[in-house]
């Protein structure tokens, strides 16, 4: 991403954008949307100087983009004008649920995760790229129970599992310095990337876990009963026959 954000077409559009050329760009944005592997909801580039935002479908103005196309209270227009004063040059933020005003009927609300690419300190340009995390979250997050978090470290939730009673507590978990422990009859697992920085949180009832606990254990004794009930020699010729 951070190659596209330095692309020739991208670094156009900041510097002298034109009509003719936003077909060419949205092209590009779609075909990196389409990339299902990416879970890319859109790419959107803004820029300060004339407040215009080129996002997959269209060309628009900050105000139209953030009041009405991707609507949040948290993520309005002054919160994004805000960023390019901000020093840095690539930041994750916390997800959140997107609402569409303008085709509320036909385009359901989505939960995504706003990345922002930049230059660092006072810049009048950068390019955002939107995460699906629902479709991150299924396709990435295997076990056996759904309540999962990521933070950042510095107390800020980027990403909860739905349907949390009660939310994980970021400032508890603070107090944890360890990969797991327990609190409040559930497990507590927690790593952190080594990479990223970001810490991943995950809660399991202790009742879910003896559950699966017994579970396995009847599947062993009823895997020992069907062995001790076959015919002698029945797997030895079976064994055989594949040869």
């Amino acid at each position: 991403m951070l190659l596209y954000f330095l692309s020739e077409k991208v670094q156009k559009f900041h510097s002298n954008p034109k009509y003719i050329d936003f077909p060419s760009i949205q092209q590009d944005i779609n075909s990196w949307v389409s990339n299902n592997q990416l879970f890319i909801n859109n790419i959107v580039l803004y820029s300060k100087r004339d407040e215009m935002i080129l996002e997959k479908g269209t060309s628009t103005k900050v105000d139209t983009m953030f009041q009405v196309i991707y609507e949040n209270e948290a993520y309005l227009p002054d919160f994004w004008r805000g960023q390019f004063n901000q020093d840095y040059n690539i930041r994750i933020f916390p997800s959140t649920i997107f609402h569409n005003q303008m085709y509320r009927d036909q385009t359901g609300d989505e939960e995504l995760i706003p990345v922002i690419f930049k230059t660092a300190g006072n810049s009048d340009f950068m390019m955002v790229v939107f995460l699906d995390a629902g479709k991150m979250y299924e396709a990435f997050h295997r076990t056996i129970n759904e309540d999962f978090m990521i933070h950042n470290g510095q107390g800020l939730a980027l990403f909860r599992s739905k349907g949390q009673d009660p939310p994980i507590d970021l400032e508890e978990l603070g107090k944890h310095h360890t990969t797991e422990y327990l609190r409040d009859a559930a497990y507590y697992f927690q790593s952190t990337g080594t990479e990223s920085g970001f810490t991943y949180v995950q809660r399991v009832p202790i009742e879910r876990i003896a559950s699966q606990t017994r579970l396995n254990i009847t599947l062993i004794i009823a895997i020992a009963i069907s062995i001790a009930a076959t015919p002698k020699g029945y797997f030895a010729s079976k064994c055989c026959s594949l040869y």
